[in-house]
């Protein structure tokens, strides 16, 4: 019998007011940090009724996959205790009711980014202390190998869990922006997926125009050395911001309309380099708002909730056959290729599992697994927009557990469990394992269900609100 190896979730958003697992006050509209919310209760209570399957009590290990925390939208105390309420829940001080493996991986992205930079930062800082006084000191590197080698712990996360008793063992591991698992010719790769967006290259495309540098194979080393500052300043350290931060959130829903959050960071970006740019950037202040508007407006992926992938695939496929490959090459064992790999991502809040051809890469096809995300972005109710658990064997074959899918009737709101590509016999043993294991009709699926349809039209309408008041 397979037993659940890994648990992969991702764009959790703790502390968000839009983040369905945060509590938000009874007829408030608040985030009320100090208990949990009722879809975070019934998805614990899903998750321990699958994992206690597992043979012998065995625990699976957490795969945080990005958007963990919310520091755009909220100051860093939110973030903190929304997180500890999903902590309290799954590791109780009591080891053998814990869910999970002491040994917790973490994957930032653009929303808990920042914990990134302050991890490198403390490991730059280790480093620093023991290369020899008479020794040339390397440059910051800002990656992690996929596979393990440059980890560091992830002092945030550490220090939430740390208010919580008897977890003194548990620690959470940071890898950036990819982390692997390879075994018996199979590669997954988690990453949280940003990069396969245009915006969050904005600095390197803008370079590109301006320098016309030569096209060559991206690194993510380089697309993270250019775009760090960018990602940390709009997407992870707004939420921290005063006064400014409370208002960050009316930007954020300008992000539905493409066109209309162009123009606005199209002239945040040229009213910055009038005020900071050396005179020599300045000459060139029109043409880098034309390319951040036009890069921001065409492929915005919030912006397209009617197509799984706004550009179609092709920043998947441009990171895929870039940065991916290059990281590959440079890392696998001994020159190693796998014969199958699997890609794990969230990032556009929009699940899905499919296995697509990939030219130019490590293997012809990708299985390709989208854990979607836990908030509410829009004022209705959008079917492509949910969230999922991403699940791996000991053999790292993988299973969807799609939670839920927005949709206009409660009855729409059914746990379903999916697998990319065609029925491989004899291969898909874990999937069904899984699928005899969810009984959507029955307690704990069901009431999750019924909380998830209540919670997503909770805040629906309160957003419906709040672009009302906008534009009143």
């Amino acid at each position: 019998m397979p037993d659940i190896h890994y648990v992969c979730i991702s764009d959790t958003h703790f502390g968000a007011d839009n983040s369905l697992l945060t509590n938000l006050g009874s007829g408030t509209g608040e985030v009320d940090p100090y208990r949990p919310s009722e879809v975070l209760l019934r998805f614990v209570e899903c998750l321990r009724a699958l994992i206690s399957r597992n043979t012998g009590g065995a625990r699976p290990t957490l795969v945080l996959n990005g958007d963990i925390f919310e520091f755009a939208l909220r100051p860093d105390n939110f973030a903190a205790m929304a997180f500890q309420r999903f902590v309290e829940l799954t590791m109780p001080p009591q080891p053998e009711a814990r869910l999970f493996d002491p040994r917790i991986f973490f994957i930032p992205g653009n929303h808990d980014h920042h914990l990134w930079e302050s991890a490198r930062e403390i490991q730059y800082s280790l480093y620093l202390q023991q290369v020899p006084a008479d020794t040339a000191i390397e440059a910051p590197w800002h990656t992690t190998e996929m596979l393990g080698g440059r980890d560091i712990e992830s002092a945030f996360a550490n220090a939430v869990i740390r208010r919580c008793p008897g977890l003194e063992d548990v620690k959470v591991i940071t890898r950036y922006p990819n982390m692997a698992l390879y075994k018996g010719g199979k590669l997954v790769v988690f990453s949280h997926g940003h990069f396969t967006e245009e915006v969050y290259l904005m600095m390197t495309t803008v370079a590109d125009a301006m320098f016309n540098r030569p096209p060559g194979r991206s690194s993510i080393d380089r697309w993270e050395q250019e775009n760090f500052a960018w990602i940390d300043f709009f997407w992870s350290m707004l939420g921290r911001s005063g006064l400014v931060g409370q208002d960050v959130g009316l930007v954020y829903e300008k992000m539905q309309d493409a066109a209309r959050f162009g123009d606005l960071v199209g002239q945040a970006v040229r009213s910055l380099l009038e005020v900071y740019g050396s005179a020599r950037i300045k000459r060139f202040d029109r043409l880098i708002e034309c390319v951040v508007k036009s890069a921001v407006a065409g492929r915005l992926e919030r912006a397209r909730p009617e197509k799984v992938l706004a550009d179609d695939g092709a920043g998947l496929r441009r990171y895929l056959q870039g940065p991916l490959r290059t990281c590959l090459e440079e890392e696998m064992p001994d020159g190693s290729r796998p014969e199958e790999v699997t890609f794990v991502f969230g990032h556009t809040h929009k699940p899905f599992e499919e296995d697509i051809a990939i030219e130019e890469f490590i293997t012809p096809n990708v299985r390709l697994y989208n854990s979607g995300g836990w908030v509410v972005d829009r004022a209705a109710p959008q079917a492509l927009f949910g969230g999922a658990v991403i699940l791996l064997d000991e053999n790292l074959e993988a299973a969807s557990l799609r939670m839920y899918n927005e949709a206009d009737k409660p009855a729409e709101y059914a746990v379903k469990v999916g697998s990319a590509g065609p029925h491989r016999p004899g291969s898909d043993s874990f999937r069904e394992w899984i699928k005899t294991a969810v009984r959507s009709d029955l307690s704990p699926w069901a009431d999750f269900s019924a909380a998830a349809a209540a919670g997503v039209n909770a805040h629906c309408q309160k957003l419906a609100n709040l672009l009302a008041d906008d534009r009143d």
